[in-house]
């Protein structure tokens, strides 16, 4: 890979990239390769292939601070580690840690980007369950979960209505059927 911050970079494939004089245009080896861009163009597209690249590599970037990024632990659910790209350093926080320094903050903004699974949310197909919506509107005793016209839990009353509902809009439940055994197996 070639050094971007040179006036050409040289891609893995041989291919050189760079930025004309005056920061809006690329070119490339090819012949006729030169693209200009208006300069909120090309940030555009910097943080796009950035997104990417985070994306490849499982790291959130924290809206606050884009030179802080954030990955999930492989081996402590619940665990972060908050780095920063500028200067290296990090630091570890678990869900519901008050910690108000730099990193601890972009750790509770990753959290709250990426609330912890519900049981309901990874239900199968012909569960049922017992769901209270998050506006405590109401409680649906019988929802039955199924994939057909997208992942849903589906009631029908007494009266024949019937409704659809995202495991999201529900914000505490349990399963009724298959009954959940207590036993280890």
């Amino acid at each position: 890979m070639g050094d971007v911050m040179s006036d050409k970079f040289v891609a893995s494939n041989g291919m050189t990239v760079g930025i004309d004089q005056f920061g809006v245009g690329f070119f490339t080896s090819k012949p006729h390769g030169f693209m200009t861009l208006a300069e909120d163009e090309m940030r555009a597209m910097r943080e796009f292939f950035r997104a990417e690249r985070d994306e490849e590599l499982g790291r959130w970037r924290w809206p606050e601070d884009a030179d802080v990024v954030v990955r999930p632990s492989a081996l402590v659910e619940n665990r972060v580690l908050a780095t920063s790209e500028r200067t290296g350093q990090a630091e570890w926080s678990t869900r519901g840690e008050e910690s108000n320094d730099w990193y601890g903050r972009a750790a509770r903004a990753y959290f709250a980007a990426h609330p912890e699974p519900k049981p309901w949310g990874s239900a199968k197909n012909n569960e049922v369950w017992a769901l209270r919506f998050s506006d405590q509107h109401g409680f649906l005793p019988y929802a039955v979960k199924t994939d057909e016209g997208g992942p849903r839990f589906w009631w029908t009353g007494n009266e024949g209505q019937s409704a659809g509902y995202f495991a999201r809009e529900f914000a505490e439940g349990h399963r009724i059927f298959p009954e959940v055994s207590n036993v280890a197996e």
